[in-house]
């Protein structure tokens, strides 16, 4: 792939861009990166070496969004580079569409020995999607024209199995491990398969392997109690399993690892309750643990005690202040759309928190907000939500920078662009919680809304969801000729407009917030722009 991708000239004008851009990187100046590579792409426009290169760098950044603008130019202007399908496909795969992802890896694909990387996500895709017949015959075409009869032997076994073909699944397993014996996982994959599919234990199995496999990677006791126990409750024999697990917590009684294969032990010989409280033992020890809160949300779905579950996990965000990714799970239950939904505060309570913010700009026609990745403003609402009030800017990018950190990453921007920001935050943020407070409708903000469109909150009216537009708030010399209201794809468009009859009047750090009596005034117009649009609709 990257092969067919080289083979496009480079100039030394391009060479010299490149290496300046890869050297800012390097050095982890990211936005002198992107500056560099966009100031390229004006001298040669739609080259695709530079767009290759700057969607890369947002996928780094963790801004696929923008990556994929990069991408959609890249196959549009280079239709024939099957490295610009592969491309995209990745980026479709990390905004979690699988489909589209699949889709593009399939056009990506040239009947070549280039197609391999592509060729193991768009298998490895093909089987989570329960697309093992399509899978299977993918491979065995590379198998043929490659001339290797092993090629992706592991993902042909997975395939196999989802279709109950368990005898040729083992086979595969087995020349899998042939071709990889110093690989440990693929090791402990087969011989859970052999316990399945045939008398002996593991580490019979084990025994034999190692006295017949050339440089078959070693496994340890506890590697082989972890297959023992699956073994035996496998074959019903579910005390003896417990009685070894139970043997290794007397030596390591604080072993999460071991804790948790007995809950789940627990939990197959029916002791719901006793493994359900381990359970909890667990996630409040490690909310990270996306199987033990899998099993807790089940639980408390089926004795439909939902909201327990998710007081449960608020709890743990309070204890656990930065858990971005816990917050961001909370939200997944019952699939909120509105990002403050758990968040307790009301307009006045947010005037109070707001009062007692420390920042030093004050200027919401900064642009510098846009720069920033969403994630940036997604963290800034987690931290609103999950303690009812809003940080500091420097605490937020403590916050950022940690969250960033756990990547292997460090922020595209600094302190100061997040304070440049705070102003235009904060005032969208008054907007959301006047119509929250104010009116009757429910309300949802959504930050990737607001980073890209200016919507401050989307409030849903007659069933309709209606999005309030502030870019006219927030933009000097912004069309104000266009329409007030306008219908879009599932709703309407409210687009609020600034005037001399209703400028803000309440005044904190030097920002102009609309008041309360003000907005109710405000409400009204757009009740009655909202009545005329649906009367005609």
């Amino acid at each position: 792939m990257e092969a067919i991708y080289k083979q496009i000239p480079e100039t030394e004008v391009l060479r010299n861009y490149l290496a300046l851009s890869k050297e800012f990187q390097e050095l982890q100046l990211y936005r002198k990166a992107e500056k560099t590579l966009l100031l390229a792409l004006e001298k040669l426009p739609n080259h695709p070496h530079l767009l290759t290169r700057l969607s890369n760098l947002y996928l780094k950044l963790d801004m696929p969004e923008k990556a994929l603008t990069m991408t959609n130019r890249l196959v549009r202007h280079h239709p024939d580079l099957p490295f610009s399908y592969f491309l995209r496909g990745k980026i479709f795969e990390e905004l979690q569409d699988s489909k589209k992802a699949m889709t593009d890896y399939e056009k990506a694909l040239t009947e070549s020995k280039n197609d391999l990387y592509v060729l193991s996500r768009l298998v490895t895709l093909m089987i989570e999607h329960r697309r093992a017949e399509e899978a299977l015959n993918l491979i065995r075409e590379y198998q043929t024209l490659l001339r290797k009869p092993f090629l992706f032997a592991e993902q042909q076994a997975e395939a196999l199995l989802q279709l109950n073909k368990h005898a040729a699944a083992f086979t595969k397993m087995r020349d899998a491990l042939l071709g990889d014996p110093a690989n440990k996982r693929l090791l402990k994959r087969y011989l859970q398969l052999s316990s399945q599919s045939g008398k002996k234990s593991p580490a019979e199995v084990y025994q034999i392997l190692k006295a017949s496999v050339p440089h078959l990677v070693s496994l340890d006791e506890l590697d082989l109690v972890e297959l023992e126990t699956g073994y035996l409750a496998g074959n019903d024999q579910h005390e003896e399993a417990l009685a070894r697990i139970s043997a290794i917590l007397k030596k390591e009684p604080e072993s999460y690892f071991w804790r948790k294969r007995r809950a789940f032990l627990k939990l197959e010989m029916g002791n719901v309750e006793e493994s359900v409280e381990e359970f909890r033992i667990l996630f409040l020890q490690d909310s990270t643990d996306k199987e033990v809160r899998s099993v807790l949300e089940n639980y408390f779905l089926v004795q439909d005690q939902l909201d327990n579950w998710k007081h449960l996990v608020q709890q743990v965000l309070l204890e656990n202040a930065n858990q971005v990714e816990l917050f961001n799970y909370l939200r997944g239950i019952g699939a909120r759309e509105d990002w403050l939904a758990i968040c307790e505060m009301d307009h006045r309570k947010f005037v109070e928190s707001l009062e007692h913010l420390n920042i030093i700009n004050s200027d919401v026609r900064d642009v510098t907000y846009e720069k920033l990745p969403t994630y940036a403003l997604e963290i800034f609402i987690s931290q609103i939500s999950i303690h009812n009030y809003i940080p500091n800017p420097s605490d937020l990018w403590a916050v950022i920078y940690q969250e960033r950190k756990k990547k292997g990453q460090v922020p595209p921007f600094q302190l100061e662009d997040l304070e440049a920001a705070y102003p235009v935050w904060v005032f969208a943020l008054h907007v959301y919680f006047l119509l929250k407070t104010y009116s009757k409708y429910p309300v949802s903000f959504v930050p990737r809304l607001f980073q890209n469109e200016q919507v401050a909150a989307t409030a849903v009216v007659n069933g309709a969801p209606v999005q309030v537009d502030i870019s006219m708030l927030l933009r000097d010399g912004e069309n104000r000729r266009l329409k007030a209201l306008v219908k879009s794809d599932d709703g309407f468009r409210w687009r609020w407009r600034p005037s001399e009859r209703q400028a803000p009047e309440m005044m904190l750090h030097e920002i102009s917030f609309y008041s309360p009596d003000q907005f109710k005034e405000i409400l009204r117009e757009f009740e009655e722009n909202l009545a005329e649009a649906l009367a005609l609709s």
